[in-house]
């Protein structure tokens, strides 16, 4: 691993988000602007209050970045709105805030979720104080901005984009599902144009336990990550499809995630990580390594994901006085074999069939 770092050019070192463009460069979204990065040089742009041309972005702190099917990047703030970015012309279109009035909540913070398939760019707005949130859509037809209360609160750590893609999805027929940790899952209706309560949670409703996380896999079928467990809900039919999983039992699982072989990975709280494979169907677990002895600790969890054509890269989470102890682990689908990167990053450990986290 390479490092980069203020001595290296960046305007700052933390960095909440990466993205690549189609021409090949790299943008960071960092805590002091948006960095351009070539392999070689920076370029960082940044709220000028003298701009009238477009030539800056609405604010200076950026919290996430999105590439838009056409090219195109839009990217949001700490506590000014978000913008859209021709990266060729490096030209700017600025949606900032609107005034708050007197007693109304401070949503300040603006995380981008998702490009749907009508080119409606989704995204949090969250206010920080209380951590509610509310759902916000720009859509280019109109090219208007419409925001939805759907009651939600985060409860963990709002800080990079993986968060909140746990909490909302598109799936296969361009639906657009949104889930509250108390209340349940919504489906936005196009024709009322509002977010409805379709599955329940708490002691009434048909989900077990708080939901945690969302996804649609390739079968058109909701996982719904809960405290309780999993269940799966097949959309196109609207029923329970209950033996996806079989009579597997899982504790609280914290997060989901579906690679591009189509296996969903699962991380419930205990000593396993789980793969659902979906062309043989079964389900597999891989020995968590807890080199931590914390006592009254829960295990840490898989916090982020990202792929490359040959497999998956994690990165756990731990408490942050732990810090320390984070890693990454790859696990490559060639070999069905996991590396382990270490505190500095450099050594790798292979061990096959075992996540050393």
């Amino acid at each position: 691993f390479e490092n980069l770092g203020i001595k290296e050019g960046l305007p700052s070192v933390n960095v909440f988000d990466i993205i690549q463009d189609q021409q090949g460069y790299i943008w960071l979204s960092t805590l002091n602007g948006l960095v351009k990065y070539d392999g070689y040089t920076y370029k960082t742009f940044r709220k000028d209050t003298k701009d009238s041309v477009g030539l800056s972005p609405v604010g200076r702190s950026f919290t996430t970045s999105l590439l838009a099917k056409d090219g195109t990047i839009w990217v949001s703030t700490l506590i000014s709105g978000f913008s859209h970015l021709d990266p060729y012309t490096e030209r700017f279109t600025n949606f900032p805030n609107p005034p708050k009035e007197e007693g109304e909540a401070e949503f300040a913070r603006t995380y981008l979720v998702k490009e749907d398939a009508k080119g409606r760019i989704w995204m949090f707005e969250i206010d920080v104080p209380t951590r509610r949130a509310r759902v916000k859509n720009y859509d280019p037809e109109t090219d208007s901005v419409s925001t939805f209360e759907v009651g939600h609160a985060f409860t963990g750590r709002i800080t990079i984009k993986s968060t909140f893609q746990r909490f909302l999805v598109e799936d296969q027929d361009g639906g657009i599902w949104v889930h509250d940790p108390e209340k349940g899952v919504f489906k936005y209706d196009e024709e009322s144009q509002e977010f409805l309560l379709v599955l329940a949670s708490g002691k009434e409703g048909v989900i077990k336990g708080n939901t945690q996380q969302i996804i649609v896999d390739r079968d058109n079928q909701l996982w719904i990550a809960t405290d309780q467990g999993v269940q799966v809900y097949d959309i196109g039919n609207q029923r329970w499809n209950k033996e996806k999983l079989g009579e597997q039992a899982f504790s609280f699982v914290h997060a989901l995630y579906q690679d591009q072989q189509g296996n969903i990975w699962l991380s419930p709280e205990g000593q396993k990580v789980w793969r659902y494979s979906t062309q043989d169907q079964q389900l597999q677990s891989f020995a968590l390594k807890d080199d931590l002895s914390v006592k009254g600790f829960p295990t840490y969890y898989l916090q982020a994901v990202a792929e490359d054509e040959e497999g998956v890269w994690f990165a756990n989470d731990v408490p942050r006085f732990l810090a320390y102890n984070r890693k990454f682990v790859y696990y490559q689908h060639k070999t069905q074999s996991f590396t382990y990167y270490g505190e500095r990053f450099n050594q790798p450990q292979n061990q096959p069939n075992y996540l050393p986290l």
